[in-house]
């Protein structure tokens, strides 16, 4: 499939309309979550993982949702890859006054798109809070291991000092910005990626 074929589709089911406009509202869709026109004719087996998840979110808006559910959905990229699709699903957000429920084991991540954080562990929901006060004052043991066990890993990547000073400049940017209506779901374990994205 192309890049086209992929963005194409949902317009095709949806709003069935000449070929021509469809191939006007693809270009739109690429320009919204910022690839060129000309990556269109491409196919999609192709493309690097920020350029697949790009096009996965332009297949999405196409719907003209209100609700995007995210599973896992950055789980595969690359640290730059994935501040970069941050801040792009920041900016649609904003465009779009659109609603995210973000379901991932990444708790930085999490901490940085959500109001609301809610914890479970094997099925069962084990705490719920606000990003900064789950990462500040964790209650339930689960809840204590998986933020300790982000800050750790977080650490490893890009040292102590600047970790700390990260989730802190994100706290302080997520307070400005006006939010929509979002909850997250975080999972304690494990379980692997859901699925592949096109």
């Amino acid at each position: 499939h192309t890049v086209h074929d992929a963005v194409g589709e949902p317009l095709a089911v949806l709003d069935p309309r000449p070929a021509a406009d469809r191939r006007r509202r693809v270009a739109e869709l690429l320009d919204e979550v910022e690839l060129p026109a000309g990556l269109a004719h491409q196919r999609v087996a192709r493309l690097s993982g920020g350029e697949r998840q790009r096009v996965a979110l332009a297949r999405a808006l196409a719907a003209e949702p209100s609700v995007l559910i995210l599973d896992e959905a950055l789980a595969s990229l690359d640290l730059r890859s994935r501040a970069r699709v941050v801040d792009l699903l920041r900016r649609l957000q904003d465009r779009h006054r659109l609603g995210y429920v973000v379901v991932s084991h990444d708790l930085a991540t999490v901490a940085d798109l959500a109001d609301e954080i809610v914890l479970l562990a094997d099925g069962v929901v084990v705490e719920r809070a606000a990003p900064d006060a789950l990462l500040r004052d964790p209650r339930h043991p689960a809840a204590r291991r998986t933020v300790e066990a982000a800050r750790t890993e977080g650490r490893k990547l890009v040292g102590l000092h600047d970790f700390d000073k990260r989730f802190a400049k994100q706290f302080q940017q997520r307070k400005k910005r006006h939010r929509h209506a979002q909850a997250t779901l975080f999972g304690v374990e494990q379980v692997g990626e859901t699925g592949k994205r096109a």
